[in-house]
């Protein structure tokens, strides 16, 4: 009598790393997820039962900005749920994401929807080397790359 045994065959998905490549577009989330680091947050609007804001996070190999809600409950309570992501380019050293409420202006006007990459400059009161930007399409959920002429972000840092 011959006895036949079965073979179990394990296959491992080799990932770019932790929370890298992960697509967490309608996660809900009171806390960032273990494997993302957080890099800042602001809250936009709350009309029309919105309550928008943008998350930054960095994995090992980039960074992303999370368009997100807030959901509440009766109490006013609840978590934020990833809306959509940008996948943002390298951010160099001497480079900044600036993002939020009354931060950037198109045409010398403050502009929630608009998120910019810009040159850090210590001594200046306003960043205006801009290398891209984009526009928050709130109608959409996505981000729409912008023209970056006539976009300046201010400097938190310099005292304005």
């Amino acid at each position: 009598m011959t006895t036949t045994l079965p073979i179990l065959l394990i296959t491992l998905a080799l990932g770019s790393g932790p929370g890298c490549g992960v697509d967490y577009v309608g996660l809900e989330y009171s806390n960032i997820p273990t494997e993302l680091r957080q890099g800042g947050s602001a809250y936009i609007e709350s009309s029309g039962g919105r309550n928008i804001g943008l998350q930054l996070v960095h994995c090992e190999e980039y960074s992303e900005l999370w368009l997100t809600r807030w959901l509440t409950d009766s109490a006013g309570r609840g978590p934020d749920q990833v809306i959509t992501a940008l996948k943002l380019p390298p951010i160099a050293s001497d480079q900044r994401i600036i993002f939020g409420n009354s931060n950037c202006r198109l045409n010398k006007k403050f502009d929630p929807w608009v998120v910019a990459l810009v040159q850090y400059d210590a001594e200046a009161r306003f960043f205006s080397h801009v290398y891209r930007a984009w526009k928050i399409d709130i109608e959409k959920n996505s981000f729409e790359e912008i023209d970056t002429e006539g976009i300046d972000c201010i400097n938190e840092g310099s005292g304005v």
